[in-house]
C-alpha cells in the first residue's frame, strides 16, 4: 500500500527542491559564489559539480527509507538489535520512524545545496536550527517506537 502521509510529501518536495536547484546550477552557471561570512564579504568560487554528492546522497537516502516505509514488516533482520515485535500494531510506528527519517535527510540537504550554491548565506544560527529540527523529529518518532514496544 503506498502511503502519502504529510511527511512524505513534503519529504517529496524537498527532493524535488533540491534536484531542481542542482540542476539549474549545473546547466547555466561555470562557479557557484560560496559565501561563508555572515556580512557576505567573502566568497569562494566553486565548481557546480560540487552540489552532486550532497544532492546523490539525498536522493539514495529518499528511495531507500520511502522502500522501508512502505514495507515496514520487512524490518524484522534491520531491527532485531533493538527487539522490536513485528506485528500490526508496530507497523504504522515503523512506517512513521522511516518517513522522519526521510524527511530529516532530504530537508537537511535541502539547506546544504542552498548553502553551497550560494542563494543564501551561512548563518550559525540557522544553520543550528535546520540541523536540530530534523534531528529532533527523528528522536520523537524514535522514542515513541521504543515505548510502545516497552508497554507491550
Amino acid at each position: 500500500m503506498k502511503n502519502s502521509s504529510l511527511k512524505s510529501l513534503f519529504s517529496l518536495l524537498f527532493l524535488v527542491a533540491t534536484v531542481s536547484i542542482v540542476l539549474y546550477f549545473i546547466l547555466t552557471k561555470d562557479t557557484i559564489n560560496l559565501r561563508i561570512d555572515m556580512p557576505g564579504g567573502v566568497s569562494k568560487p566553486i565548481s557546480p559539480f560540487f552540489l552532486l554528492p550532497p544532492t546523490l546522497f539525498s536522493v539514495g537516502a529518499y528511495f531507500v527509507t520511502r522502500f522501508l516505509a512502505d514495507k515496514p514488516m520487512r524490518m524484522k533482520s534491520l531491527l532485531r538489535r533493538y527487539v522490536i515485535p513485528m506485528n500490526e500494531h508496530n507497523a504504522p510506528l515503523i512506517r512513521n520512524f522511516h518517513e522522519s527519517v526521510s524527511l530529516g535527510v532530504t530537508s537537511i540537504m535541502f539547506y546544504c545545496s542552498l548553502f553551497i550554491s550560494g542563494i543564501i548565506a551561512f548563518n550559525p544560527f540557522i544553520t543550528w536550527a535546520v540541523t536540530m529540527l530534523p534531528f529532533l523529529m527523528i528522536g520523537w518518532s524514535s522514542f515513541k517506537l521504543m515505548r510502545d514496544k516497552e508497554m507491550q
